[in-house]
């Protein structure tokens, strides 16, 4: 009986391996890539230690992804701007009063900015403000009796006053509503510094027939602002918005004044209390 049992095994061995051929065969060709789903093909043939790349868009990833440029435009208006009263000297005239009424202008802004988070963002932007002269008032005053011989009120004014703000703003964005592409109430606030370049002519009184004063002269100023706005989402990139604007600033010093004839020394330095302006903007925001 043993001697049988060992002439048939090799025949039972070789029955075996051919049926598991067979079956690894059929399995192989089950999961052959002509049965199966694109994705599972792809899934089967992706080595154990490879990553599959995330789709397009599907995250920010380099600092450049959160980088935006912005831009502003609109109409400003600045409030009447006070001149700090200036003492008469027995050299120089003074100044009592006096006002530097301006007309509505115009404001423009350049920046670029940075999402710390979804809803906060910091910026970095350069602007111009522009005004034209309405008019000038206040009194003039000569305690020496000399060519004024008195106190007179000023008149007239002409000319413009041009105003470069460098700012460093902080925004928060609040979605008014959960969808992804919702309008956003836009709040922010900044510090930095004013540029300011005046250049006010045709100064007069009537008491002094063919007197004319002149201002010419630039000052810094330390400057802060305050924004409020909306914004909505035009495609995946770009917002369009509308904001208003408030900045004010510290003291400005513009210089002396002149006259239109020798006989008349110039005031001591003329200096703006402050700035303060307001401003609706129409707003550009472009993220990378």
């Amino acid at each position: 009986m043993i001697a049988q049992n060992s002439k048939k095994l090799p025949i039972q061995l070789l029955i075996a391996v051919a049926c598991t051929s067979a079956a690894q065969a059929d399995s192989m060709s089950f999961l052959s890539s002509d049965t199966l789903p694109l994705n599972l093909t792809q899934a089967v043939a992706l080595p154990a230690n490879a990553q599959a790349t995330p789709p397009s868009g599907a995250g920010k990833t380099a600092i450049s992804d959160y980088l935006y440029l912005m831009g502003d435009v609109g109409v400003e208006m600045t409030q009447d701007v006070n001149i700090g009263n200036i003492s008469s000297t027995a050299n120089s005239t003074g100044l009592n009063g006096a006002q530097l009424k301006l007309n509505t202008g115009m404001r423009f802004d350049l920046g670029i900015g940075y999402d710390v988070t979804s809803w906060f963002s910091v910026e970095a932007t350069a602007g111009l403000i522009w005004n034209s002269v309405d008019s000038v008032s206040g009194t003039v005053t000569d305690t020496t009796g000399g060519f004024i011989g008195g106190d007179l009120p000023l008149s007239g004014g002409s000319g413009n006053i041009y105003n470069i703000p460098i700012m460093f703003n902080g925004k928060f964005r609040i979605p008014i509503t959960k969808e992804s592409n919702s309008p956003q109430i836009v709040l922010g606030g900044g510090i930095g510094a004013l540029w300011s370049d005046a250049d006010v002519n045709s100064i007069t009184t009537a008491a002094v027939p063919g007197l004319e004063a002149s201002v010419s002269g630039n000052s810094w100023a330390f400057a802060y602002q305050a924004t409020a706005g909306v914004d909505w989402k035009l495609g995946n990139n770009l917002h369009l918005g509308i904001a208003y604007a408030f900045l004010g600033t510290t003291e400005l010093n513009y210089g002396k004044t002149n006259f239109n004839t020798n006989q008349l020394v110039g005031t001591a330095d003329v200096k703006a209390d402050a700035l303060y302006t307001h401003s609706i903007l129409a707003t550009l925001r472009y993220e990378f």
